[in-house]
């Protein structure tokens, strides 16, 4: 065999064995992951109401005046555990929108429909008025929450609102490392 031949066969098992190695660093994060997941979904006291719209799946922690929080893309009602310290003297309310964890996906749903499904949600736990957070992908059935129910809004936040239509809503970068 030729130097270049021997040459060529150690960097393929070299490249070969670093795929694998990373491959399997991966595949342990990946099941750390999601361990910590299932964890955190334990960790939830979760109840479920029906509705017209379906079933809504939601979380409830702490008391006071209640503040509702629509979750982004990354979680359902248990994105309420990275919240729940921020807002120590308010009743939090973290549904699950439609199609995440235990909350149904009713056929060709829309933003407003999840803003009714917010307010059936509100009604069942006999509430008339609240708070309202949006984050992120949650933003928009907030928004329809405050324009089609506004006796119900008493004050809305939008954090990092990514708006469907908006130059905002793009992929990020590769630079910015998401």
């Amino acid at each position: 065999m030729s130097a270049g031949k021997t040459v060529g066969a150690i960097v393929r098992v070299l490249a070969v064995g670093t795929i694998a190695v990373a491959g399997g660093m991966l595949v342990r994060r990946y099941r750390r992951d999601v361990r910590a997941a299932q964890e955190r979904l334990a960790s939830c006291d979760r109840q479920v109401v029906r509705t017209a719209l379906g079933d809504i799946e939601y979380v409830e922690v702490g008391f006071g005046e209640p503040l509702l929080v629509s979750h982004g893309i990354f979680q359902g009602c248990d994105g309420v555990l990275l919240l729940r310290d921020q807002f120590p003297e308010r009743r939090v309310i973290a549904p699950s929108r439609f199609g995440y964890l235990g909350s149904s996906m009713p056929a060709a749903a829309t933003p407003a429909d999840q803003a009714d499904a917010f307010v059936a949600l509100l009604d069942a736990l006999g509430i008339t008025e609240v708070d309202v957070v949006g984050v992120s992908a949650g933003t928009t059935s907030v928004l329809q929450l405050a324009l089609r129910h506004p006796d119900r809004v008493k004050h809305l936040v939008v954090l990092s609102g990514n708006l469907p239509g908006t130059p905002t809503a793009v992929v990020p970068p590769s630079w910015a490392g998401c």
